[in-house]
């Protein structure tokens, strides 16, 4: 995630970068915002409970 949003990387310039197909990387990104959203939405529900 930090190459892609800090240093405005391509998946091409990743996959590169990490010496990893393509298709891994994509996987990996994706796998990678799903988790963040689920911990972002555990945050934002514990939060909710607690106010």
């Amino acid at each position: 995630m930090i190459l892609r949003y800090l240093h405005d990387r391509t998946y091409e310039e990743m996959a590169y970068i990490l010496s990893l197909s393509i298709g891994t990387v994509k996987t990996q990104f994706f796998r990678a915002r799903t988790q963040l959203s689920e911990c972002i939405l555990a945050q934002h529900s514990l939060a909710q409970e607690t106010a």
